[in-house]
This record gives structure tokens, C-alpha cells and sequence, in this order.
């Protein structure tokens, strides 16, 4: 008869070692989130060394890309050839804020922008990884591929 009481305690139980678990994983993506920012930033600012020294590339975009990396929270890399594009990632905690700004032609005043977020996760094995909003499952490289494709692409 009181079998439904029993039934009742473990939900309470589970409900609560779930909480428990989700504030772990809160508190281990914290510590994450800024090391994958640091990650991904050094992996896009060895990328663009690489971008500019390669005669392929540097035909195609007719200047070389100029990153900027001094700040704490941020980062911009530009393309300065039109169409130009100017990239920021800013780390807000657990997720990189991604702005592009398109300028078509030098007659642009005003650019075309677009953002996004890559949320940064944990997988099974408490990996860390970036997620971006269309479901994309980035490591530190295939993030720093995804954020400057688009430079090369305009």
C-alpha cells in the first residue's frame, strides 16, 4: 500500500543527484569555457601565420589577414581586401561570441553583420569541445577552421 511513498522518495533522491551532477558540470564548464577561448585563439593566430605565408592563399586574398590578439576577452582578425570582413570572438564564460561584419565594396558605409555562439560542452569522457549553433561539434582546430574559412570564402 505504500508503495507509491517509496516510489516517491527515490524521485526525490534522483531529483536531487541530478541537481548535485548539473552543478558539477556547471562548475567544471566554467574552468573550461576560458581554456578553450585561450585554445582556440592561439590555434587562429597560428593558423593565419600559416594562411599568410602560403603564395596560394595570399593570391587569393591579395593581402594577408591582420590578427589582433593583446586583449584579455577578445580577439579580431581582418580581411582587408573587398570583400573585407572583420572578425571578433569574444569570451563570455561558457560560450565564444562570434561577429562578422561583411563590407561588400569600398562604397559600404555600413556592413552586413552576422553572429553566432559556440557553446563550449563536455563530452562522455569530460572532454571539452565547442558546439556551434547549427550542432557542429568543434575541437580547438576544426574551431579555429570554422571561424576563418569564411575570410578565405568572401
Amino acid at each position: 500500500m505504500t508503495d507509491w511513498i517509496d516510489e516517491e522518495v527515490e524521485r526525490i533522491r534522483q531529483t536531487a543527484d541530478d541537481k548535485r551532477r548539473q552543478a558539477e558540470l556547471e562548475k567544471a564548464l566554467d574552468g573550461h569555457g576560458r581554456n578553450l577561448y585561450e585554445d582556440v585563439k592561439w590555434a587562429v593566430e597560428k593558423a593565419i601565420e600559416k594562411i599568410n605565408a602560403t603564395p596560394e592563399i595570399m593570391k587569393k586574398l591579395g593581402d594577408p589577414l591582420q590578427y589582433t590578439g593583446i586583449y584579455t576577452s577578445h580577439f579580431e582578425v581582418k580581411k582587408r581586401t573587398f570583400p573585407s570582413v572583420q572578425l571578433t570572438v569574444t569570451s563570455q564564460g561558457r560560450e565564444l561570441k562570434v561577429e562578422r561584419i561583411i563590407y561588400p565594396d569600398v562604397r559600404s558605409s555600413k556592413g552586413k553583420q552576422e553572429r553566432e555562439y559556440l557553446r563550449a560542452e563536455l563530452d562522455n569522457d569530460g572532454k571539452p569541445f565547442l558546439r556551434s549553433e547549427g550542432g557542429e561539434v568543434l575541437g580547438v582546430h576544426d574551431a579555429a577552421g570554422y571561424l576563418l574559412r569564411p575570410l578565405l570564402n568572401y
